[in-house]
């Protein structure tokens, strides 16, 4: 089974499908410059490590191989298995937000506060190994450049509202936009974008400022953490926006009409709002949580 995928015109960019709940919901990106060592945009799940490394070895790359990985956040679909990764990978630096470093050292308070928020869906992502803190590279707020080869950079830009340690990272060479999750996620079997909403720092505002600071980059090609790649950015930045002001509206609406009762609220903004019954019962119910309160939050309702 193929666990890899092409982004067409980015030389050396593969992408990797990791298999969070369903196929098609989270993605991996590997960066192979032809004069350096690769490196890695996202190691993903603790339970989708098997997978990632089946996919670099599709490409003919083992663990062993990768000089850095890059953590978008601290979230464990994200970051979860960067220390699995650094015990095969013996010069792995692991680059992420110094805002949330310690917590690939530490992660017990992360893993409680994922099992309060994930609920059920906790256990198809596992709970990561810490991470030896000499492999930590923490970024600070003004971001930071990775050198890949001669001619070749990854410039990580801080880019916070989904999560206030959110980082982004620009492939300047190939017109690659490595979103992450900062402005938005697009789920390709139900041809849906949602917002990039989460528990329990959710910002909007600072979503919008996202939206408009990666849009400055003029992407030729946008990769997304959920999932895949836009080859159409500005349909993807407006795609994003528009559904940030949707659920923005809406939401608060829904919770007025269904008589401020939460359970009923989450039901009608799955029914309304995130359309997607394609997708796996544990993806769609960790949305229509995180879609409901998270806006909720935000807009000092919860």
């Amino acid at each position: 089974m193929d666990r890899t995928f092409d982004v067409d015109g980015a030389d050396g960019v593969t992408g990797i499908d990791l298999h969070l709940h369903d196929d098609a919901t989270l993605s991996s990106f590997l960066v192979t410059p032809d004069d350096g060592s690769p490196v890695l945009v996202e190691p993903g799940h603790p339970n989708g490590y098997d997978r990632l490394r089946d996919g670099l070895s599709e490409v003919g790359v083992s663990p062993a191989d990768l000089a850095a990985t890059v953590c978008s956040h601290v979230h464990l679909d994200h970051a979860g298995a960067a220390a699995e990764l650094a015990s095969e990978s013996p010069d792995l630096d692991v680059y992420i937000h110094e805002m949330t470093a310690q917590h690939l050292v530490d992660p017990s308070s992360l893993v409680a506060s994922s099992r309060d928020v994930m609920g059920e869906a906790f256990d198809d992502v596992g709970e990561p190994d810490a991470l030896p803190e000499d492999r930590l590279v923490s970024v600070g707020e003004d971001g930071t450049t990775l050198e890949l080869g001669d001619d070749r950079r990854l410039e990580l830009v801080p880019a916070p509202g989904h999560a206030p340690d959110a980082l982004a990272a620009w492939d300047e060479r190939t017109g690659t936009l490595f979103a992450t999750e900062t402005f938005g996620n697009y789920w390709p079997n139900a041809d849906r974008w949602l917002p990039p909403a989460t528990l329990p720092r959710f910002d909007v505002d600072a979503v919008r400022a996202t939206l408009d600071r990666l849009r400055a980059f003029d992407p030729e090609r946008v990769c997304l953490s959920h999932f895949g790649v836009a080859e159409a950015p500005e349909d993807a930045f407006d795609a994003a926006e528009a559904a940030l002001d949707e659920f923005e509206a809406r939401v608060p609406e829904l919770y007025e009409e269904h008589d401020e009762d939460l359970d009923r609220t989450e039901r009608a903004v799955e029914d309304e709002l995130l359309g997607l019954d394609a997708y796996d019962d544990a993806l769609v119910g960790m949305q229509r949580r995180v879609q409901t309160r998270g806006f909720l939050k935000h807009a000092g309702r919860l």
